[in-house]
């Protein structure tokens, strides 16, 4: 939780920004409405200098607010769950080569890897906005049914997450700065899931890391970058058409 003096998250000091005078919506919307509302403050924070302050107690109690409604819900189940949301062209399931991430740049997820979101409580992906506002007009929507036992998945929920995955698995440059090597990350996780209150907690933010200064930045939305699908996976369109089994 936030105190004064803290500086606040680019994404959570957008959402608070958005509230301040219409804090009832933090209560009266529903969990689709609200998460609406998280991914707008994620887009909105590359509007924002990264150079002006996000100090601003007159906002923390919208934000304490906030963390509370991010406790309940559709919020509250922050481990990776099946069925997943995934828009592609075909069902395919291998992965490409997983390049680690490059430290200060946009760069930084797991490139090669295969991606999912979360199924909203009105059966809508967590991806659908991205998903429109891009070119990728010929995707098709499926859902990855699989056994979530069978997966490990490492949960980025808090700064602290992201901060130990800088510490357990460096991607260090000559200057100081790290980002996630994902190629070494593969070897021990199947999965890197990235929630909701991760993305207002880390979207944007600076961390002093065991091996530098680390900044995580372009996931966008509740999402899971897969290095790989057990093998038990299947892709079932989601209009209801022939099981795709991978």
């Amino acid at each position: 939780m936030w105190s004064v003096g803290d500086e606040l998250p680019p994404a959570m000091f957008e959402l608070a920004k958005s509230f301040v005078d219409r804090t009832e919506g933090i209560e009266k919307f529903d969990d689709v409405q609200f998460y609406d509302e998280i991914v707008f403050a994620v887009r909105s924070k590359y509007s924002t200098d990264r150079f002006v302050t996000r100090r601003a107690p007159e906002l923390l109690s919208v934000v304490h607010r906030i963390e509370s409604r991010l406790d309940r819900g559709w919020f509250h189940k922050i481990g990776l769950t099946s069925p997943q949301a995934r828009y592609a062209s075909k069902p395919e399931a291998t992965t490409g080569s997983i390049q680690d991430g490059v430290p200060d740049t946009v760069m930084q997820k797991p490139q090669g890897a295969l991606w999912t979101s979360s199924f909203l409580p009105d059966g809508r992906s967590a991806w659908a906005e991205q998903e429109v506002a891009s070119s990728h007009s010929a995707r098709r929507l499926y859902r990855v049914v699989f056994a979530e036992s069978d997966v490990r998945a490492y949960t980025l929920d808090s700064l602290s997450d992201f901060t130990q995955l800088l510490d357990l698995y460096p991607s260090v440059d000559d200057v100081g700065r790290v980002a996630v090597a994902w190629s070494k990350m593969a070897s021990d996780f199947d999965a890197v899931h990235m929630t909701a209150r991760g993305l207002l907690a880390i979207e944007g933010v600076e961390v002093q890391a065991r091996n530098g200064v680390g900044r995580l930045v372009g996931w966008d939305a509740e999402s899971t970058a897969w290095f790989r699908f057990p093998r038990t996976t299947r892709l079932d369109p989601a209009e209801g058409q022939a099981t795709a089994e991978i």
